[in-house]
């Protein structure tokens, strides 16, 4: 399917393209809005044939685009090839032993038109045989898309990213949108795509979506802006799309919202959304099987002066459905927030965050309620060293439900601080930080009750050593759990080095070791982890970014359990170059 998409794609921007020459190849003609002076600087100028297929076919001036310049392909190749070998228990590792390669090519075609309109293709391809990356060996074509936009109006066709509002519409899509602004107070947009395409293995169908959105914008001395929305989104599978399934199921999602944002002239604003759902998990059932929901979202702010107050009220029905939204079913929630900032050397802010579930037609049996608080200082004490800073924070979590037993009852209490600073200017940065957490588990006697203790400390630097740049970074950090249900404790060292040193001209060397050290509170859970990597990179071309670089990598796992232990061992070799 994709594959006739790919020929579709090009035979789409080849006659665009040929289209685009025809149109702009006399010395003096132009197409679309003529508004005078005020438009002249951002008209394209037109071009003769032979200067656009020179343009296009100009790679020599990497970089050096200017508003002479009618188009123009870009992009960049990489290859790499992967040599491993996997040792012990060989299931246990992400990688197989063999030689492997990864090919990928990214390219971008962009061409001036008429008017003050461009042309925009991008493709993405990968070809590999590793199963960890793709699971066939053949082209795979990751990402195509074309558009032909300004700064008012859009048409774009293949992969994008399509959004409406956080209830409709927002989700990754194939197909075609198209936006249209008239004047400053209207936009319209047009989705015609797919989320994705039917597949065999998982009998599940390709799923059609089609949305619009009308937005309007207001304002009046009171009310400098007054945005408002009307949008639908509706997500359709296609059982046509694959024959002879023993049980179809066909989801048909329907969502109708309204959304903007009010703002007065000084201190309050609010962002409002309000969507209506129509669901049904099997069109071939009967319409009674349909359900209904709401969802509405109410987000004020008030500013006075240095202090920021914002709310939300979220509040979704059980049986608001959005297959290509984003809502969270059978949930109210209170959301306050507030932060001060008096001074630079001082802020604080604090965040309650009030949820629970088991609304009206809920199929739950109990009712969880969730209360999260956050307490942020940030302070910087001496006023001729802004770099240093002190980050103290608290964070409380309490979860209960009205079951009567109350297993589900539980808090956490986390407590921590760190401290950062820079030195010489940027070229020496260090941190420091401790955090304290206690959980616990009220619903089951305090038996799954813990403490935990974390010491996290940082250092790097950048200097020159033999007249060349070297960089070193350090990590160490400190993971003590101490479980209530025994005496002995879970503790965890954890080291991360690296380094970067510019050994000759073009040539970099780099390395790193990463050490993991668990002596587990259970009988048997000790562990010993090390991940060690050495790279060697040549620049070819500083300008294009074209570099050949050779990785080297051993990785040792090692449980206290001896036969659950493995090695992994690469040498990655691996090019890559923009054009």
């Amino acid at each position: 399917m994709k594959n006739k998409f790919l020929y579709f794609h090009v035979l789409i921007s080849v006659l665009i393209l040929w289209l685009s020459i025809d149109v702009m190849a006399a010395q003096i003609y132009y197409v679309g809005n003529t508004q005078g002076s005020e438009n002249e600087d951002s008209t394209n100028k037109s071009f003769s044939v032979q200067k656009r297929v020179d343009d296009l076919l100009d790679f020599s001036s990497y970089g050096e685009y200017g508003p002479d310049r009618s188009g123009r392909i870009s992009g960049n190749v990489s290859e790499e090839i992967d040599i491993q070998r996997v040792g012990g228990k060989t299931e246990s590792s992400f990688y197989k032993t063999g030689v492997f390669q990864i090919t990928e090519l990214n390219l971008n075609i962009q061409e001036k038109l008429w008017d003050d309109y461009s042309f925009e293709s991008q493709m993405f391809l990968r070809k590999s045989d590793t199963s960890r990356i793709e699971p066939r060996k053949d082209v795979r074509m990751k990402q195509l898309s074309m558009s032909i936009s300004n700064n008012i109006n859009r048409i774009r066709f293949g992969d994008f990213y399509g959004e409406l509002s956080q209830f409709v519409l927002g989700a990754s899509l194939e197909g075609f949108e198209a936006k249209a602004r008239f004047g400053k107070h209207q936009e319209y947009t047009g989705i015609i795509a797919r989320t994705h395409e039917a597949d065999d293995t998982t009998s599940s169908f390709q799923r059609n979506v089609f949305a619009a959105k009308a937005a309007y914008t207001f304002n009046t001395p009171l009310i400098p802006l007054f945005r408002l929305c009307f949008q639908t989104a509706f997500a359709q599978d296609d059982p046509a799309t694959i024959k002879n399934v023993s049980t179809p199921v066909a989801v048909s999602n329907s969502v109708f919202g309204v959304e903007g944002e009010i703002k007065t002239v000084k201190y309050l604003s609010m962002v409002y959304e309000l969507a209506y759902s129509t669901y049904d998990a099997n069109e071939k059932s009967t319409l009674e099987n349909a359900v209904n929901g709401l969802a509405l979202r109410l987000q004020p702010s008030l500013k006075i002066e240095d202090m920021n107050f914002r709310y939300m009220y979220y509040y979704v029905t059980p049986k608001f459905n959005s297959v290509v939204g984003s809502a969270m079913p059978d949930k109210e929630q209170h959301q306050f927030a507030v932060s001060w900032d008096p001074a630079d050397w001082f802020d604080v802010s604090f965040t309650e965050n009030y949820y629970w579930d088991h609304l009206n037609g809920s199929s739950r049996t109990k009712r969880t309620t969730n209360d999260e608080k956050y307490i942020n200082f940030t302070v910087k004490p001496f006023s001729q060293r802004k770099s240093f800073s002190v980050r103290p924070y608290v964070n409380y979590l309490r979860q209960f439900s009205d079951d009567p037993q109350n297993i589900g009852a539980n808090e956490t209490l986390t407590v921590g601080v760190s401290l950062n600073d820079s030195a010489d200017q940027g070229r020496i940065n260090y941190s420091l930080g401790y955090e304290f957490r206690e959980f616990n588990d009220e619903g089951n006697g305090k038996t799954g009750s813990d403490i935990y203790n974390r010491i996290n400390g940082g250092l790097s630097f950048e200097t020159v050593l033999w007249g060349r740049r070297l960089y070193v970074s350090d990590n160490v950090s400190l993971d003590i759990r101490a479980p209530k249900s025994t005496s002995k404790d879970d503790v965890s060292v954890t080291n991360s080095f690296s380094a970067i040193y510019d050994i000759y001209d073009r040539w970099r060397l780099s390395g790193g070791i990463n050490v993991q050290q668990v002596d587990g509170a259970n009988p048997g859970t000790d562990l010993t982890s090390t991940k060690n990597f050495a790279e060697l990179m040549y620049t070819i071309d500083q300008r294009r970014y074209t570099r050949l670089s050779f990785r080297m990598e051993k990785n040792m796992y090692r449980p206290e359990d001896g036969s659950q232990k493995y090695t992994e061992d690469r040498l990655v070799i691996r090019f890559s170059s923009n054009f």
